[in-house]
């Protein structure tokens, strides 16, 4: 049965004991089934997590349930969907669910989710549309089309890049010169459609024997790629150790959302356990949060600062106060 009247509202603070309570209601069994921490603090801590981009879900003007969801590059992330239980079985989730999807298939990008592997919802997502894109020890992740025009059903084929995809791979990565140029235009030259002019900088992860790139095909064609080298320390002042270095990821914006990013990684991480390594390491800048918070996701932690700050001859810097 379709509910009558269901409608959103922002969150404010008054809102918290109903959201823990909704929380502990909804989650809990299925947190403890996946052997995730139940307490307050961490229940607190999840509920808070972009509090900005929650909504009261209402039903006849009373508070049912809670969704949240936020828009990212390339794709809309539902983060959580609770109904109080008395309410569910209504069809709550499900509309709720729907005003998503309705503003993904306006913007032309996709829906993305992650459900526990015991939670029934993943039913109701089928139904709407989702689908299966990957899965961790916990979770499935999952990801909708709302607009089919984008032809997403069709398989995503990873596999080791080479010299012959050179082009593809420079073309690809005019996406990370264009992020990387617009942030720091002082360090970075900016996307081009001359893509060549970068071959010099991406074939030695093609051709080097302690390098690997890999690729991503959708429809016959490359929609992602990442590159991998092994560190290998010989400094007498450390240990010796091997270790994976990311240097880029990149996949195309209407990839983005299917789980690209993640069995990209993962090959990665494979390919580098292969040769020997026991850690893996990245650098990331702070302005590209899409990836920081994909890395974070699959585990990585801030072990380091790398800081910086700019200098300036100091008569130049007088004449121009001057001025």
């Amino acid at each position: 049965m379709k509910p009558i009247g269901i409608s959103l509202r922002a969150v404010c603070l008054a809102d918290e004991p109903f959201l823990l309570s909704l929380r502990k209601l909804t989650m809990t069994g299925h947190l403890q089934n996946a052997n995730q921490p139940t307490d307050d603090v961490e229940h607190m801590t999840r509920i808070r997590f972009h509090i900005d981009d929650a909504r009261i879900i209402q039903c006849n003007a009373v508070d049912v349930g809670l969704l949240k969801a936020y828009r990212s590059e390339g794709c809309w992330v539902v983060l959580q969907v609770q109904v109080l239980p008395d309410h569910q079985k209504q069809g709550i989730g499900s509309e709720a669910i729907k005003t998503i999807l309705a503003i993904a298939k306006r913007e032309k990008v996709i829906v993305r989710l992650a459900v526990l592997k015991d939670n029934q919802a993943r039913r109701l997502y089928e139904r709407l549309g989702f689908v299966v894109n990957s899965e961790t020890e916990i979770d499935y992740q999952m990801s909708c089309v709302p607009d089919q025009k984008l032809k997403m059903t069709d398989p995503i084929s990873y596999r080791r890049a080479t010299v012959d995809d050179i082009l593809r791979i420079c073309e690809l990565g005019q996406i990370l010169n264009a992020v990387h140029h617009q942030a720091r235009p002082d360090i970075y030259s900016d996307a081009t459609t001359d893509v060549a002019r970068d071959k010099l900088h991406w074939l030695p992860n093609l051709q080097e024997t302690d390098r690997a790139t890999f690729v991503a095909e959708h429809a016959g064609k490359a929609v992602g790629f990442i590159t991998v080298q092994l560190a290998i320390a010989t400094n007498p002042i450390l240990q010796p150790t091997v270790s994976g270095r990311i240097g880029s990821v990149a996949v195309a914006e209407e990839m983005r959302g299917r789980g690209v990013g993640t069995e990209l990684m993962k090959l990665a991480e494979a390919w580098a356990l292969e040769h020997g390594a026991a850690d893996m390491r990245l650098a990331v800048w702070t302005f590209n949060q899409h990836a920081v918070d994909l890395y974070r996701e699959l585990g990585y932690e801030v072990r380091a600062f790398e800081m910086g700050k700019r200098i300036h001859n100091s008569d130049e810097h007088l004449r121009a106060e001057s001025r």
